[in-house]
C-alpha cells in the first residue's frame, strides 16, 4: 500500500498544517482554502498553494475526459470465464442423475437415522420415568408423574426459567424442559 505525500501548508493566519493532495484540492474547490496560503516545497521555500494545485487539477480533469480504451485482456478474461462456465454445466449435466440419486439416499438415511434415535430416546426416557429418575428434557407433566407437585414454585421475571422446589431436590426448567437437577439442603 502506498501513502500519499503530504504538504505543510500555511494559512493566511499563520496556521500550519500537514495535507495531503485530495485534501488540498478538496478545500481548493470548495473555497475553503485561502487563496494566499502556501505550502513548503521539496526545497524548503514556501510557494503559493495554487501552483501546486493547479496542475493537479489539470492533470484530473485531462484523466476525466480521455476516452477508457478496452484492454485486450479484459477480453481474453472473459473467454476463460465463458469457457469454465461452459465446462461447468456439460459435467453437471452428466453427473447430475447419478448425484441426485445419491442425495436422495442420503437424505433417506438420514431420516432413517433421526427416526431410530428419537425412538430410542423415547425408550429411554420411559425407562426414567418407570425408575422414577428425573433427566434433562422431560416436560413439566412427566416430572409430575415421577414424583408429584412441587412444594413451590419459584419463576424468573421472564418466565424462561423455574425451579421447582421439592423436599430433597430442586429441578430447574427453560422454556418447560428440564436443564438441571440440584439437590436441596
Amino acid at each position: 500500500m502506498t501513502t500519499e505525500k503530504t504538504y505543510r501548508v500555511r494559512r493566511s493566519d499563520s496556521n500550519e498544517r500537514a495535507y495531503q493532495l485530495y485534501e488540498l484540492t478538496w478545500l481548493w474547490r470548495t473555497a475553503e482554502l485561502p487563496h494566499d496560503a502556501e505550502y513548503l516545497d521539496d526545497e524548503g521555500r514556501w510557494r503559493p498553494v495554487n501552483e501546486l494545485i493547479e496542475p493537479a487539477l489539470a492533470e484530473q480533469a485531462a484523466r476525466e475526459k480521455a476516452p477508457r480504451q478496452p484492454v485486450a485482456t479484459d477480453r481474453h478474461c472473459m473467454w476463460w470465464w465463458a469457457v469454465a462456465l461452459a465446462v461447468l454445466v456439460a459435467g453437471l449435466g452428466v453427473a447430475a442423475p447419478g448425484l441426485h440419486d445419491k442425495y436422495e439416499a442420503w437424505k433417506t438415511a438420514r431420516a432413517q437415522e433421526r427416526d431410530a434415535l428419537e425412538r430410542e430416546q423415547a425408550a429411554r426416557k420411559q425407562d426414567f420415568i418407570a425408575s422414577n429418575i428425573v433427566v434433562p428434557k422431560m416436560t413439566h407433566e412427566e416430572v409430575r408423574r415421577i414424583i408429584g407437585p412441587p412444594r413451590s414454585i419459584k419463576a424468573t421475571g421472564d418466565g424462561n426459567l423455574e425451579r421447582w422446589v421439592y423436599k430433597t431436590q430442586v429441578i430447574v426448567f427453560e422454556n418447560g424442559k428440564v436443564i438441571g437437577v440440584e439437590n436441596s439442603k
